[in-house]
């Protein structure tokens, strides 16, 4: 198996946890808690600063060599491509919205719950249609040579969150997700 492939798939399994995040917070706040606005905050700088500056570019170096490879893939990697620009958009809104209210400015819940709960619902259904169609085509069809290069399964310093340090404007949510469940 491909190390670049690998190394995207564990990053979607770490994306996905802070999907999780989201929604268990949500969920919470459903059911009569108040909103941690900090916490969501945190999660949704990382959700639009790391994929968008380290993970999105090396899919679409890999998905753009599909598409010379496979024309057949162009409209699956057009609507991927699609969706990284409303995920980076919507995100940085509802991480907006998280830092003002945090800030003590006021924005109404249920505004921010909406577009939470839509940004949440499409990072998942994105990651999926990437493992479940386009990874692995470009697995099957790209030789390694066509891959970006990635030194080791692991993120590296890069990784503000799961990489070997985590960054002080992380420590928070890296203990809330190494808590969960427990």
């Amino acid at each position: 198996m491909n190390i670049t492939y690998q190394r995207l798939k564990n990053e979607h399994a770490r994306l996905l946890t802070l999907v999780e995040v989201l929604e268990e917070e949500l969920v919470r706040v459903d059911q009569g808690g108040g909103p941690n606005y900090v916490l969501l905050g945190d999660c949704m700088d990382y959700l639009c600063c790391y994929p968008e500056t380290f993970h999105h570019p090396i899919e679409e170096k890999i998905m753009n060599q599909l598409a010379v490879i496979e024309p057949a893939s162009r409209e699956l990697i057009q609507t991927l491509n699609q969706e990284h620009l409303t995920l980076k958009d919507l995100g940085q809104r509802v991480s907006t919205s998280c830092r003002a209210v945090a800030q003590e400015s006021l924005f109404p819940w249920e505004e921010i719950r909406t577009e939470l709960a839509a940004y949440a619902a499409l990072m998942r259904e994105h990651i999926l249609h990437e493992d479940n169609e386009a990874l692995p085509l470009a697995e099957q069809l790209l030789p390694d040579e066509m891959w970006p290069e990635s030194s080791s399964l692991e993120n590296d310093d890069s990784d503000p969150l799961f990489g070997k340090v985590v960054a002080d404007g992380y420590r928070n949510l890296y203990h809330h997700i190494i808590n969960r469940g427990s």
